[in-house]
């Protein structure tokens, strides 16, 4: 079947939270899930498992028991216990202190939809580096508001993450970006965009 005249209309955000986008960022990454094998949470671990002893990892999200047997083993082997933190399931609000607080935000997945994790995130500064997927690459945008790889490249996104904890100039650039990028993708908006689409359509 073939379709002609399609559209893609972006999601859009609510506002900040004003209380939170003033908090520090501390040397934080983040992940959210939920947690599913196609979220590959693991490739987050094994790429931040590279990092300085100071920084620590948040894991948002809940799944199923097996898949995180699975992760606790990898944190385990990877001796990351007092630096790797699984949250489990996490209200919006709490989501965000932790986005605030969070320098990196890391996003695995093999496909998104409009990467809710990544631009949610990002309306606090958290930058993004994660898998050039289907989703990712829509709502980041490479080397302005996020470093993205290759899929299943967790050298590359290892490499990625290091890059923009050693080059503080560029990560404030990027943070900046996300912040201003972040800041577009209003309810409002996306109601314009999708009047503007209707009015092509007549």
């Amino acid at each position: 079947m073939h379709f002609s005249n399609v559209f893609v209309n972006e999601d859009g955000l609510e506002p900040a939270n004003v209380y939170y986008s003033g908090v520090k960022k501390e040397d934080q990454a983040v992940i959210t899930g939920p947690l599913k094998p196609w979220k590959k949470i693991e490739h987050g671990i094994l790429a931040f498992s590279a990092l300085p002893e100071n920084w620590r990892f948040v894991i948002i999200g809940k799944g199923n028991k097996r898949y995180l047997r699975y992760l606790t083993r990898i944190i385990d082997k990877e001796n990351l216990n007092e630096r790797v933190k699984l949250l489990g399931y996490l209200s919006n609000v709490e989501k965000e202190k932790i986005y605030a607080r969070s320098k990196i935000n890391i996003v695995t997945s093999e496909k998104e939809g409009f990467s809710l994790p990544a631009i949610g995130a990002g309306r606090y500064g958290s930058v993004c580096t994660g898998y050039n997927n289907y989703g990712i690459r829509d709502a980041v945008i490479n080397g302005r508001s996020g470093l993205l790889v290759n899929d299943d490249d967790i050298n590359g996104l290892r490499e990625a993450i290091l890059k923009l904890i050693k080059d503080n100039k560029l990560f404030e650039e990027m943070s900046k970006n996300c912040i201003e990028i972040s800041n577009g993708l209003t309810w409002d908006n996306t109601y314009l965009r999708f009047m503007k689409i209707l009015e092509q359509l007549k």
